[in-house]
């Protein structure tokens, strides 16, 4: 009985910690060579983008959500490559998805057939990204800034350049995401004149030498970063020239290859970088 009486204060104690707590958090998933970022907001709500290469998602959802948590307000889908979409088909099913982002750009692969069948099945509404039309959760903005127009039925040569680029606006803080892009992309952001400064940014194409350009680089001007990539990967990612181009303007950098998950908590004013909660 008093083990029982244990356990279910040691539950509890659990519960407590994961409540909302007024704070951003910023969850890079260690989901090995792919990306899946979960950002829980200061009221409760869950954005989820990408999910990876395979369900491994899922186990590391229930690494940082109570068990008892069963849904995702947001689900981003930045494009449709495998090691970013494949883990997104097993947390549709499983979690009740309040809406979808994504291109709807023509890609042809089977996964991507069963991702949109999915989510069709579980009646998911999907809204596509545009770079004019933004979405708030209370005190946060998610800022698209990329695609700067719809393109929606499009195909693309290079699919990593129709990733969604966005920025998490909170306080005085500013994290920016860009799926795989690459430095055409990059440019063309660069060039925009848009606001691109953010405090985090979540380096694209994993740290691939195809992104992380100096000029674009230059505009985000960002303190941390974080490389999704997976341990020993055949891509080499990250590449040298990237980790130098963030050293070249004093970044620091996680990378879930040596970190595991990674976590940043923001009140708005001072970002930390949290060890996993488990």
């Amino acid at each position: 009985m008093w083990g029982l009486l244990m356990a279910l204060l040691v539950a509890a104690g659990v519960f407590i910690v994961k409540l909302p707590d007024g704070k951003l958090h910023f969850w890079a998933l260690d989901v090995g060579q792919g990306d899946a970022i979960l950002l829980v907001l200061p009221d409760g709500n869950k954005v989820l983008v990408d999910g990876g290469a395979d369900d491994k998602v899922v186990q590391r959802l229930a690494e940082v959500l109570p068990f008892y948590d069963r849904t995702i307000e947001l689900v981003i889908l930045t494009h449709p490559h495998p090691d970013h979409m494949i883990g997104l088909i097993e947390v549709i099913k499983r979690y009740d998805v309040g809406r979808l982002v994504m291109t709807g750009i023509k890609y042809d692969y089977p996964g991507y057939d069963a991702f949109l069948e999915t989510v069709a099945k579980k009646q998911v509404p999907v809204l596509f990204a545009d770079g004019k039309k933004d979405l708030k959760f209370g005190e946060v903005i998610l800022d698209f800034l990329f695609p700067l127009a719809p393109i929606q039925g499009q195909y693309f040569g290079n699919v990593n350049n129709s990733s969604i680029v966005f920025r998490v606006l909170y306080g005085n803080n500013a994290f920016i995401l860009q799926g795989d892009l690459e430095k055409e992309g990059e440019a063309q952001l660069a060039a925009s004149g848009l606001d691109l400064r953010a405090s985090v940014i979540k380096v694209g194409h994993h740290g691939s030498r195809t992104a992380s350009s100096d000029d674009y680089l230059a505009k985000v001007l960002a303190d941390f970063a974080v490389i999704s990539c997976g341990a020993g990967n055949r891509y080499n990612h990250p590449h040298i020239e990237t980790m130098r181009a963030l050293k070249k303007y004093r970044v620091k950098v996680r990378r879930t290859d040596l970190d595991g998950t990674v976590e940043f908590a923001s009140d708005g004013n001072v970002i930390e970088i949290r060890p996993l909660r488990v």
